[in-house]
């Protein structure tokens, strides 16, 4: 007489112990591409966060010499520190790097604007 083959399901056990070894692996693979690193040349390799963070400091840097460039075009003069620029609309969060919290530097000889934090020079 034939009998159909039946086909065994994955149980709950074999279910369980394929999700641990998954996660197993995110937690070695993952931390290393998150973080800061270099490669085999020795170029610095940023994190995406940190990445983001220097996108929005290039933002605010920006905000601020449009705010300042403004000024100078309307009242020809520049303002004498960047917590004057609060009044024309701009915020504590933008006046200092999202990095590391510092506060933006500013020339107001020139009206130059720059960022203090390491590797945020050339914005």
């Amino acid at each position: 007489m034939w009998r159909p083959t039946v086909r065994r399901a994955f149980g709950l056990i074999e279910v369980l112990v394929i999700v641990l070894i998954i996660g197993l692996l995110a937690v070695l693979l993952v931390p290393p591409m998150l973080s800061d690193s270099r490669t085999p040349q020795g170029k610095r390799v940023m994190s995406p966060q940190a990445r983001a963070r220097g996108v929005e400091c290039v933002s605010n840097l920006r905000q601020i010499r449009q705010v300042i460039a403004m000024r100078q075009a309307s009242e020809e003069n520049l303002p004498p520190s960047l917590q004057e620029l609060k009044t024309q609309g701009l915020t504590d969060a933008i006046l200092a790097c999202p990095d590391s919290r510092l506060p933006y530097q500013y020339d107001p000889v020139h009206g130059l604007v720059r960022c203090p934090t390491e590797g945020h020079q050339g914005y």
